[in-house]
């Protein structure tokens, strides 16, 4: 059989007329075969297509399955395939990048993996995975999907984009019931970046996914969905979506720790036959990374410049992170970037921290836009008076010097606001406590 080198079904026929035919298709593999199933009306389009497919896919098998289902009109039509007796997939096919194999578990997504795996191995349950952008919640998901499918499981798995596709397409052609139906037909429900239902745009789809979610419960079929923030947070979410995922167990994955820097740098350079100064992974393990994504990059970077069996050395780390995160990755924790990062972590709770260091502020509640808005107005004024140049303290937050000096002229008036005077009090503990 060929590697399976695509990540959706419909990127088999992404360039025909039809790439979502193949939500009426299900996939599995029996032996050393590929067995697609599906209904009587796309055997021929599949088998027209049937290049595409092996060149993707490897050999495979078309099933038939003949049965229908009533619509609401009370017309028949060509139903959702039966479920097959071995593991399958309905929508999406996950990367064979993000395998059960290479998931890394460390004291910053223990728990929940622990839970997740408990979930699949238990009657029924719902899971919300949440945590910051690139921490590992798609590999989890994808490698829990690889799981359940090694289990002889059902899967339906999807980004929420591609769900709002589908959504999108069952609207226009007065499908939905037919859509709901072949969705549940799956034993696990997966559906990744679900905070982006939270965009206002999207609330037409709200019902549907809600109906979505209510079936699967009703027929006490497991869901796992991710997010990069905390149900709460979800607020153009409707209240009955909200009170549905209350009812889910929630798991934090938190940015990368030390411990797990460690592993998966020795375990990337081992599958490239590389190794390493004890060194240079302490430096590695010393640097603060926010997201897996960029420890990812340093490391394709690392092996790419690296030749030789000579192990690798520090000045080759510090050319890869310095290339990929800049310079300010390597300045020491009293830097003034170090600091303002420090002084959030006691502000806020992991995931703003997150929202703030990646611009995401329309993310924070009220409550939360203001206090960070006096945080930063407080730093200016506090790191100034500590020496730290304008330029970088601009920098660090982000905004202009102008604006650093704004905040240091208008302190004295602001300390009036009981709010802001309690938050300067704040900060200016914490830079004293940074660098005693």
């Amino acid at each position: 059989m060929g590697k399976v080198e695509f990540t959706t079904l419909a990127d088999i026929l992404k360039d025909t007329k039809y790439p979502r035919i193949f939500l009426a298709v299900t996939v599995h593999k029996e032996k050393d075969k590929w067995i697609l199933r599906g209904p009587g009306f796309v055997k021929d389009f599949v088998m027209e297509e049937a290049g595409k497919i092996r060149k993707k896919l490897g050999d495979f098998i078309f099933e038939t399955v003949s049965h229908t289902v009533l619509e609401e009109e009370g017309k028949e039509k060509a139903s959702p395939v039966e479920v097959p007796k071995t593991g399958s997939f309905i929508g999406m096919i996950p990367s064979h990048k993000m395998s059960l194999g290479n998931f890394i578990v460390s004291s910053n997504n223990e728990k929940a993996w622990n839970f997740a795996n408990e979930l699949l191995s238990s009657g029924s349950g719902s899971l919300l995975v949440f945590g910051p952008s690139g921490v590992g919640k798609t590999h989890m998901i994808h490698a829990l999907s690889w799981r359940a499918f090694s289990e002889g499981k059902t899967v339906a798995l999807f980004t929420t984009g591609e769900l709002i596709d589908l959504i999108t397409q069952a609207f226009k052609k007065k499908e939905v019931a037919y859509l709901k139906q072949t969705l549940v037909k799956a034993d696990i429900l997966a559906i990744d970046d679900f905070q982006i239902l939270n965009a206002k745009n999207f609330s037409s789809f709200h019902g549907v996914v809600f109906e979505i979610l209510d079936l699967f419960d009703v027929n006490s079929k497991k869901v796992i969905v991710t997010s990069d923030v905390k149900p709460e947070m979800l607020r153009h979410i409707p209240e009955r979506v909200r009170q549905r995922l209350s009812t889910f167990g929630v798991a934090y994955i938190s940015p990368p720790t030390k411990d797990f820097v460690r592993k998966f740098v020795l375990t990337r350079l081992e599958r490239e036959g590389k190794t390493i100064t004890e060194e240079a992974l302490s430096l590695l393990t010393e640097t603060e990374f926010h997201s897996v994504r960029n420890l990812d990059r340093i490391i394709t970077y690392i092996v790419l410049v690296s030749h030789g069996e000579e192990p690798i050395g520090k000045s080759v780390v510090v050319d890869a992170i310095t290339s990929v995160m800049g310079a300010g990755a390597l300045r020491s924790e009293k830097s003034a970037d170090n600091i303002w990062v420090n002084v959030l972590k006691r502000l806020f709770s992991p995931f703003e921290v997150d929202a703030i260091l990646t611009g995401k502020l329309s993310t924070l509640t009220p409550d939360a836009r203001r206090v960070f808005r006096n945080a930063r107005a407080a730093f200016c004024v506090l790191a100034k008076e500590k020496g730290y140049h304008v330029t970088d303290i601009a920098s660090v937050l982000g905004i202009s010097r102008k604006a650093v000096y704004d905040a240091v002229d208008k302190h004295e008036k602001k300390l009036q606001d009981p709010d802001y005077a309690m938050v300067f009090d704040m900060v200016r503990t914490l830079l004293g406590g940074n660098n005693e």
